[in-house]
């Protein structure tokens, strides 16, 4: 995947969202953690909630907050994070990204419901994230 997408990290900017996939993807028998590579190859700001550094975030870019939540981890400990985060921001427009998604396609499964809940009260954010693959 990095050799591939070379050109696209050397001359834009990244933000990645921690998932369901960079959780499992190889390493089946420790569902709970994310592979020793990902803070090596990802630089990310650590402005989130203790203990998820560089998946759950903020960038402030060109009049707009970028949020990043992790889809996997301590859902309720980010909604009380992102409520802050949201009254604080100084921006016009506010993006907030999920992997898992806010909606989820598999029944029962209630991904993101807390940090969902938090974003109702607040206007103009525009939520975006992966699949939710059934």
């Amino acid at each position: 995947m990095f050799r591939g997408a070379r050109e696209a990290f050397t001359r834009y900017p990244q933000i990645m969202a921690a998932g369901n996939h960079a959780y499992l993807w190889a390493y089946r028998d420790h569902r709970g953690e994310l592979p020793p590579t990902w803070r090596p190859h990802l630089t990310q700001p650590e402005n989130g909630p203790e203990e998820l550094g560089e998946t759950c975030f903020y960038v402030d870019y060109q009049g707009v907050r970028f949020i990043v939540l992790n889809g996997n981890e301590r859902l309720e400990d980010q909604a009380k994070w992102l409520k802050k985060v949201l009254e604080e921001n100084p921006n016009r427009w506010t993006l907030v990204g999920i992997h898992p998604g806010f909606v989820s396609q598999r029944l029962g499964t209630g991904l993101s419901r807390s940090p969902k809940a938090v974003l109702a009260p607040h206007g103009k954010i525009r939520g975006f994230h992966g699949f939710a693959g059934a």
